[in-house]
Order: structure tokens, then C-alpha cells, then sequence
């Protein structure tokens, strides 16, 4: 089990999204939550065009398929760790970068390359530079709600 201290701010990821799993217990496989309590699959996606088969992620982070019926909004999924979308054609993401993640939960969005063999892999992932931080005189600290946002702990203000 991989599990990751706080949860991501879903509002501000570019292509990296990490949604709960279905059923969300151990049994539909993912990454352990701590904070939100969830487990959790990781999805990376890009701007590619659609087709028939692709597995999208919407605007309200709904993971759907696109066919020629239905064709909902969303960005393409290239990796994942949901192990549904694995055996049904999306590349799985590497426990190298699973590693790296779990080492460095702020990440917003990560650059993927493509080879010719249609391959993808991560090559450049933007890491949120600075911690936020209350200018509150107590300052004892940041802790995350539910929503993955920041707030001093002190004064319970949202921190930006």
C-alpha cells in the first residue's frame, strides 16, 4: 500500500488528477489517502484528440469513456494507476514516478513524452514550489481540509 500524506488541490492541477476509487476500499486498488481518507487513483492526462475507446477525465472529474454517441468533455487519460483502464488499453503508470510522487504530493502537473512506439513517459513533473504560510502571529502551522486546501491551523484561515 502507497500512501500519501495530504491530498492534492484538484482545483489547481493542471494534468494530474488523483480521484477516489470505486468501490473506494482496498479492493479497487489505488493509493491510500491519509488525510481525506480515500483510496485513490492517479490519473495523468493530455490535450490529444479524441477517438472512439479513450478514457477522458471531465470537467467535474468524472472518469468516462468517449464513443461516437456519447463524447463528453475532458482531457485524454495517457496513465493511470486504475487498473480497470490497464487492462482495457491505458499505460500504466511507472513505480518509478509512483515513488517520486509519493515523495512529493504537491506536484501540479508533469510534462509526458511520446515515443514512437506510442509510449508514453513523465520527463519533467512541476513541483509547487513554495509551502503556503499564514502570516498569523501564533503560526503553528498548515493543515489541508477535505478540498486539498491549505488553512493555518491557528486561525483556521484559507491560505492561497
Amino acid at each position: 500500500m502507497i500512501t500519501i500524506p495530504k491530498p492534492l488541490n484538484q482545483n489547481r492541477m493542471k494534468n494530474l488528477f488523483l480521484l477516489p476509487t470505486n468501490p473506494n476500499d482496498e479492493t479497487g486498488g489505488g493509493i491510500w489517502v491519509k488525510k481525506t481518507r480515500d483510496w485513490c487513483n492517479i490519473y495523468i492526462t493530455s490535450n490529444e484528440n479524441l477517438k472512439e475507446g479513450d478514457w477522458v477525465v471531465t470537467p467535474t472529474n468524472d472518469k468516462i469513456q468517449w464513443a461516437k454517441v456519447f463524447r463528453p468533455d475532458g482531457k485524454k487519460i495517457i496513465l493511470t494507476t486504475d487498473q480497470d483502464l490497464i487492462a482495457d488499453g491505458v499505460q500504466a503508470i511507472d513505480d518509478e514516478f509512483l515513488e517520486w510522487f509519493v515523495e512529493n504530493p504537491s506536484c501540479e502537473e508533469v510534462q509526458v513524452d511520446k515515443f514512437i512506439s506510442g509510449r508514453y513517459f513523465v520527463t519533467n513533473p512541476m513541483i509547487q514550489q513554495e509551502e503556503p504560510k499564514c502570516t498569523c502571529s501564533k503560526g503553528k502551522g498548515i493543515d489541508f481540509d477535505e478540498m486539498g486546501l491549505a488553512y493555518c491551523v491557528s486561525c483556521q484561515k484559507e491560505i492561497n
